[in-house]
This record gives structure tokens, C-alpha cells and sequence, in this order.
């Protein structure tokens, strides 16, 4: 399914495939991606697990 956008209205219990083109400026999966690593992904964890404590 690449390449292609699934759609799905429950109202209706339609399904629908649209095509779409890559974006060569894609700042993710483009020739020279400008984003490499996931940063900030692990203070972000913490800052939720301290948010949450004494609170279960």
C-alpha cells in the first residue's frame, strides 16, 4: 500500500483508496532527510511518567 491513503467512513462503512505522490521535500523520507533520530523522544516518556505519579 504504498503510495496509496486509506480511507474509512464508519458512518457510512465505506472504505476508499486514494493515490498520492511523495513529496520530494519531505523533510522525513526525502533524498537528504533533515529529520534522522527521534529527539526528545526520552524526555518526553519521562516528563508523562512523572506527570502521572501517585496518580494510579
Amino acid at each position: 500500500m504504498i503510495g496509496k491513503f486509506f480511507i474509512y467512513n464508519a458512518l457510512e462503512a465505506h472504505f476508499a483508496l486514494m493515490e498520492v505522490d511523495k513529496n520530494p521535500h519531505c523533510p522525513l523520507c526525502s533524498a537528504k532527510p533533515e529529520i534522522t533520530s527521534l529527539m526528545g523522544y526520552e524526555q518526553n516518556i519521562d516528563r508523562q511518567d512523572r506527570a502521572c505519579d501517585g496518580v494510579i
